[in-house]
């Protein structure tokens, strides 16, 4: 539904700030998901020397900061691709077409 983003630019936000808001939308979620899986993941892996017994040659598990900041940045680039053709649609979005319900 189109109304929201017309009543954004009816108000008078820019085309760059309804777009800012549509990726900031498809960002949050994703950025926040990841951070979630991978402190949990983190999580996990300092709880597994307790779980498995030492001595089975089951090497531990080990989640380094360059794995972290690597899968957020890959969810921001995700997001942020797949934010493009919303973004770009809020963009070239007619205030008075959509406001009238067409």
């Amino acid at each position: 539904d189109a109304l929201p983003i017309a009543m954004l630019k009816a108000i008078g936000f820019s085309d760059f700030a309804v777009m800012a808001l549509v990726f900031a939308e498809a960002a949050v979620p994703c950025v926040a998901g990841a951070a979630t899986g991978v402190a949990f993941a983190k999580y996990l892996a300092l709880l597994f020397p307790l779980i498995i017994p030492p001595g089975l040659g089951i090497p531990l598990p080990y989640i380094s900061i360059f794995v972290m900041v690597s899968a957020l940045s890959i969810a921001a680039f995700i997001a942020c691709v797949s934010a493009v053709a919303p973004a770009l649609r809020a963009k070239r979005l007619d205030v008075a077409t959509a406001l009238s319900g067409r």
